[in-house]
């Protein structure tokens, strides 16, 4: 059986191009780069005034959140807590869940004032 001059040409071509959006599939599903972002913020709600900071540091598909602030009211409530998390995506939509939840010896807010200002992902 004698091969064509243009499907000798045709058919490398093909395999290549076949390989090239193969290899792409597969790096295009990779999870988000590791990256880091910082945000410093006051709370404000009736009764109370809250200077926050956050770190977040993603990698793959965990993460870590430092969170740390006091109140303005009595600054002797401190906050000072590591979290670690896993997310997934669903679409453009990323969820995390908190796995562990580590205090650090300044922090001496009770969990249950921390939750009245701060989401239970942080408490």
């Amino acid at each position: 059986m004698r091969i064509s001059r243009k499907l000798k040409v045709l058919l490398p071509v093909l395999t290549a191009a076949t390989a090239a959006v193969f290899i792409y599939s597969l790096w295009s599903k990779k999870g988000p780069d590791d990256f880091s972002c910082v945000a410093s913020f006051s709370q404000h709600y009736a009764n109370e005034n809250i200077d926050v900071s956050l770190r977040f540091m993603f990698s793959g598909q965990a993460g870590v959140v430092s969170i740390n602030g006091r109140a303005r009211s009595d600054p002797q409530n401190i906050f000072n807590r590591k979290i670690s998390f896993s997310m997934r995506r669903h679409q453009d939509i990323y969820y995390m869940t908190s796995e562990k939840n580590i205090k650090f010896p300044d922090d001496n807010v009770d969990d249950g004032w921390l939750s009245q200002y701060q989401p239970d992902f942080f408490v």
